[in-house]
């Protein structure tokens, strides 16, 4: 839990400072990290069941069929992807870290989602929390950049007005 919290201030860090590139580079190798490390783990257990089968795979073609699933799953995630494979991912994503706690007792399991589940309601619902402080200042720039944007738009649409008014009189 103290490392959930520790990334929580860190991304808002990142967010705050205006550190974009770190902020992406540290998505992409977490998601990549967890995907690739976790993903050879529940591979390699999909292996053994289906060993009786004579399903023969050497490590060379099973290194790189992880490598291309991992490299699609984060390019799906963190850029564009159709819908549809965005969300397998993401699902996929979800039972890697579910499968995690398969190995923790049960009581262990239970503690460490209140805990995680009490922090997540501090967060976000807190006036000083972290969450809703990322969101809140995510609103402002979105709210900011529209704003110039707006202006930018409609500075055009008179430049264009000005010269269809020139080209008039002449």
């Amino acid at each position: 839990v103290a490392a959930v919290i520790a990334a929580t201030f860190a991304l808002l860090w990142l967010y705050r400072t205006r550190r974009y590139f770190a902020l992406r580079v540290w998505l992409a190798v977490s998601l990549v990290s967890v995907l690739s490390i976790h993903l050879a783990r529940v591979a390699r257990a999909m292996l053994r069941l289906v060993a009786p089968c004579n399903f023969m795979l050497d490590a060379i073609t099973f290194a790189v069929l992880i490598y291309n699933v991992c490299v699609t799953g984060a390019c799906s995630i963190l850029w564009c992807a159709p819908r549809v494979v965005n969300q397998l991912f993401l699902v996929l994503t979800a039972v890697i870290i579910a499968s995690l706690f398969r190995d923790l007792p049960q009581h262990a399991i239970y503690i460490l989602l209140l805990a995680l589940s009490l922090w997540d309601l501090f967060a976000v619902l807190n006036k000083h929390g972290p969450l809703r402080q990322l969101l809140e200042l995510a609103e402002s720039r979105a709210q900011h950049t529209g704003k110039r944007r707006r202006r930018h738009r409609h500075s055009q649409e008179r430049s264009l007005l000005n010269s269809a008014r020139r080209f008039e009189s002449t």
